[in-house]
C-alpha cells in the first residue's frame, strides 16, 4: 500500500504555516514568547514529518517506476526538491533545538561553563541566533516555500500529468 498520498500533506501544511510566520516579521511578534513557541513547534514537528514522508516517498518511488519507468527524470526531480525543502527545513528546525537546549538547564550545568563545553556552547549559541534572528531565517523560509511549492507542482505533474493546472504546468515546463 502507498501512504506517500496520505501522508505528504501534514508537513507541507506546517512548513508552509512556519515559513510565513517566519516571513511576517514585527518587533512586536519578535519578542512575542507565544509567536516563537507556536514557529517552534511547527518548524520541529513539520520537519520530522518530511523525514517520514521522504522514505514514505523512496516506496512510492519504487512502486511507481516500476510500473512506469517513463516517469523517471520528474520523479527523481521531484525526489531531489523534496530532500532539498527537508534540507533547509532541518537547518532552521535545528536553530530552534539548540535554542530550546540553551535554554534548558543542562546548558547552564557547571561542568559546561568550562573550556571546550562552553566553547562549543557559544558556537551553538552563534549558530541558532544568527538564523532566528536576523535575516538568513527569512531567507531560508523563502527557499523552503519555493522548493515546497516547485515538488508540490511536480509530484502533481506526476500523479495528474503535467497540464493539470496552469500553475503545474508553468513548473513542470521549468524543468522539462
Amino acid at each position: 500500500m502507498d501512504i506517500h498520498p496520505l501522508l505528504v500533506h501534514f508537513p507541507i501544511a506546517l512548513l508552509v504555516a512556519y515559513a510565513i510566520m517566519e516571513m511576517i516579521h514585527t518587533d512586536r511578534l519578535n519578542h512575542s514568547d507565544t509567536y516563537a513557541s507556536i514557529k517552534s513547534f511547527l518548524v520541529i514537528a513539520g520537519t520530522l514529518l518530511a523525514f517520514v514522508t521522504l522514505s514514505t516517498g523512496e516506496i512510492s518511488e519504487r512502486l511507481l517506476l516500476s510500473s512506469r519507468p517513463d516517469l523517471a527524470k520528474l520523479i527523481e526531480t521531484h525526489s531531489a526538491f523534496a530532500g532539498a525543502s527537508t534540507t533547509i527545513f532541518s537547518i532552521l528546525a535545528l536553530s530552534y533545538l539548540i535554542k530550546f537546549f540553551l535554554d534548558s538547564k543542562y546548558a547552564n550545568a557547571p561542568v559546561m561553563a568550562s573550556g571546550p563545553f562552553a566553547r562549543a556552547l557559544g558556537a551553538l549559541n552563534w549558530y541558532s541566533r544568527a538564523i532566528r534572528e536576523n535575516v538568513l531565517g527569512q531567507m531560508l523560509a523563502l527557499a523552503g516555500i519555493i522548493c515546497i511549492t516547485i515538488t508540490g507542482g511536480l509530484g502533481a505533474a506526476i500523479v495528474y500529468g503535467p497540464d493539470a493546472d496552469p500553475i503545474v504546468s508553468v513548473i513542470y515546463r521549468l524543468f522539462f
